[in-house]
């Protein structure tokens, strides 16, 4: 018995050929709804499905809301008005209540809204109806446009009022007002006397004091003050601000010590004999020396001797200088020209008992009402000093054109003894030193 192969695939081939089945309408959704799972969760980068498209632009959008709704600006609030008494004495109408997103209705747009209203329900428009309508509204509205102005006015009047000194009138915020202390000067040191100008250099002050540390002081704004004694001082400004508080600056000034030239030379000096001249040197506080002796030669010694060639007219000069560059000179004219110098002093006076004559006179006066000296010679300076017999000076002068009258603060003196004391130096550079006595008489002149 033959054994027939089959194949089974042509079998069901020969079977089902031309058959056609209809799937039905449940399988075909079940299918697809199976296939849409499978889709949903197969991610490809290559195979981007629609699902995550969509999803990814839900997301963005949903973001874009979110942040912009966070950083949206906030509205500000309306002033409250509610309640506030306006200058004609009545109370001010309160707002309308702010519809969510709406504006605030204004006065005049709220009476428009009430013309409305009453032309839906009268079926008349305003101004045609009746005339006590027509003038109760045209009322609200000036009532409406009063309280505007008054509100406002009543608001600048605040900031106005909230607005002192350091504030702004446009912010009504307080500025930092900034007050210093400072000074600067035209000169740090100097010899002596030395006038100094300050230069205020404060802000913001309304009230100086300068204290220069000598004993001096000053309220200006720029003083100029003349330090006249050496040393080192402080200068101080003090300064009273715009804000009510003080305020200092301080700074330092050396004065230096100026010195005095001086000198002598011998009186009896025979040229034509070759004899030689001592200059005897009285200056004070000097480090340096410069003679100059008239005939074109110098010399920088303290007390040189020096010989002239020939008779003349010498002009001898002495400058002098301090480590410090303080400088000070004097000259004594025609040094070697023999001369009398002398003064003399009389020892009794009468003065005028009709009142003070402030010590001028004239020489060989025979009145004499002064009490002066008798100079021969001439005088580059000159002091006199008068005390009474308890030792209370009644006079003193640098004038050799002025003598003493006899009064003492504008009284006359008692009768009695009384004591001078006199300096005087020469053209030739000599120095004499005098005191005495001098009686004064009272006698009236016929």
């Amino acid at each position: 018995m033959s054994i027939k192969r089959v194949n089974i695939e042509d079998l069901f081939r020969s079977q089902f050929d031309g058959f056609v089945a209809e799937p039905s309408t449940g399988l075909w959704t079940r299918i697809r709804y199976k296939l849409m799972w499978n889709e949903f969760f197969r991610f490809s980068l290559n195979t981007f499905n629609a699902y995550y498209l969509t999803a990814a632009v839900l997301v963005t959008a949903g973001g874009i809301i979110l942040i912009s709704s966070l950083i949206r600006p906030g509205v500000p609030e309306a002033p409250d008005t509610a309640n506030k008494q306006t200058a004609t004495g009545e109370l001010s109408v309160p707002r309308e209540s702010e519809e969510p997103g709406q504006p605030g209705v204004s006065a005049e747009q709220k009476l428009t809204r009430q013309d409305r209203q009453t032309e839906t329900t009268t079926g008349a428009k305003p101004g045609t109806g009746d005339e006590e309508s027509h003038d109760t509204d045209k009322q609200l509205k000036d009532d409406a446009r009063e309280k505007k102005e008054v509100t406002e006015a009543e608001s600048e009047s605040k900031i106005l009022k909230e607005t002192g000194p350091g504030e702004s009138k446009e912010s009504g915020k307080t500025e930092k007002l900034s007050v210093t202390a400072g000074f600067t000067m035209s000169k740090q040191s100097g010899c002596a006397p030395l006038t100094v100008n300050f230069i205020n250099r404060s802000e913001n002050a309304e009230k100086y004091l300068w204290v220069f540390g000598d004993g001096g002081s000053s309220q200006e704004e720029n003083p100029s003050y003349l330090f006249d004694e050496p040393g080192e001082y402080t200068v101080s400004l003090k300064i009273t601000g715009a804000d009510g508080k003080e305020y200092s600056a301080s700074s330092n000034i050396t004065i230096y010590i100026t010195p005095k030239a001086r000198f002598e030379l011998d009186d009896d000096v025979s040229i034509l004999n070759g004899q030689p001249v001592y200059f005897y040197n009285y200056s004070r506080d000097a480090d340096y020396y410069e003679w100059d002796f008239g005939d074109q030669t110098r010399s920088g010694l303290a007390e040189p001797v020096h010989y002239y060639d020939s008779p003349g007219r010498y002009d001898v000069r002495l400058k002098v200088w301090t480590e410090n560059q303080c400088y000070d000179s004097v000259t004594i004219l025609n040094a070697l020209t023999p001369t009398t110098q002398s003064i003399v002093f009389p020892n009794a006076f009468t003065p005028n008992m009709d009142g003070p004559v402030g010590g001028f006179y004239q020489l060989n006066d025979p009145r004499n009402e002064v009490f002066h000296p008798v100079v021969t010679g001439e005088i580059v300076e000159y002091q006199l000093k008068v005390y009474n017999r308890t030792g209370v000076q009644v006079f003193e002068s640098n004038d050799i054109s002025i003598g003493w009258d006899g009064y003492y603060q504008d009284q006359l003196s008692t009768q009695g003894v009384y004591i001078w004391k006199a300096r005087v130096r020469f053209t030739n550079g000599k120095t004499l030193v005098q005191s005495g006595d001098v009686t004064l008489i009272w006698i009236r002149q016929q």
